[in-house]
């Protein structure tokens, strides 16, 4: 069998390469561009050998950079790759595991990382620039860890050379969506959302150093009014956001300089040790709103 693809230019098909079920490693400056549908294709079952996708240069591609579905007992790995220009820079569909970790460089997609009804880490990754950072949902579990998550905000952005522009008025850093994830020594900054929680009971930040999040500069000032009446510039920005939570903790982590560091509606849970203030020296075009801003909603807080 073929185990390693090294070193190719795969374009203009319909999913650059398929591999199911088995323990395939794409690895080695592979340029996966321009496929109707998907870059790489990694499904199915495999029991042995660890499926990696390491050091590849993988865009424009129409559906996603990266598909991953099934019910590996070894899951399989995306290690330090260029992902960018895809609709999804990588879409995880019902898979049992997969691990997104190492340096990734994942940027000007529509998604970053997409997880939907699936099981998948996502560890030390800079996720940049997209018109939406990472999501989880359709009860979506696992671990976000160490990434660098900026630069999701009210922009519009290019698929790429001869591609469509696509524009939105809102950024999310993190969008959890019904899920239970656990958020660890995440940096985000320079969204127009850092994390928005929609439903279920995820964790953000925890009681040890190392999993504390930091989530500052979550803003994004624009000019309101139009001529000839007075043009005043406001700011929206949310730290972290929350709707309809069961049970959401927000422990320890070091909220500073959003528009809104916190604001909750319609949940439940804790929010619990962390620092939550507003740089003295940010410039005043920010203007600051509040640290905590919650309504009908049944909280501990204790910070």
């Amino acid at each position: 069998p073929i185990d390693d693809i090294v070193g190719n230019d795969i374009s203009d098909n319909r999913i650059g390469v398929w591999s199911k079920d088995s323990s395939l490693r794409i690895t080695g400056g592979n340029t996966i561009s321009s496929n109707d549908e998907y870059g790489l294709y990694i499904q199915g079952s495999y029991t042995t050998g660890t499926p990696l996708v390491a050091g590849n240069f993988i865009y424009l591609n129409d559906i996603a950079g990266v598909y991953l579905t099934g019910t590996p007992t070894v899951p399989p790995e995306i290690q330090a790759n260029e992902i960018y220009w895809n609709e999804y820079g990588i879409l995880a569909q019902s898979i049992t595991g997969g691990i997104v970790s190492n340096s990734n460089n994942i940027y000007e997609n529509i998604w970053g990382i997409y997880a939907d009804s699936s099981t998948l880490t996502i560890n030390g990754n800079i996720i940049r620039e997209n018109h939406d950072g990472i999501y989880y949902g359709n009860s979506a579990i696992g671990t976000v860890k160490d990434n660098q998550v900026y630069g999701h905000a009210q922009v519009v952005y290019s698929k790429g050379p001869g591609g469509y522009l696509y524009g939105h008025m809102e950024g999310y850093g993190i969008y959890l969506d019904s899920t239970a994830v656990f958020l660890s020594g995440n940096t985000l900054t320079d969204n127009l959302y850092g994390i928005y929680v929609l439903g279920g009971g995820p964790q953000i930040g925890g009681s040890l150093p190392e999993e504390r999040n930091t989530i500052s500069y979550n803003l994004y000032p624009y000019p309101w009014g139009t001529a000839p009446h007075p043009i005043i510039v406001v700011s929206l920005g949310w730290g972290i956001a929350v709707d309809g939570s069961t049970n959401i903790q927000i422990l320890n982590n070091r909220i500073s300089t959003n528009s809104r560091c916190i604001e909750i509606g319609g949940s439940t849970g804790t929010i619990d040790g962390n620092e939550i203030d507003m740089d003295p020296s940010a410039p005043e075009i920010y203007p600051r709103y509040y640290g905590i801003g919650y309504s009908v909603s049944s909280l501990t807080i204790s910070n």
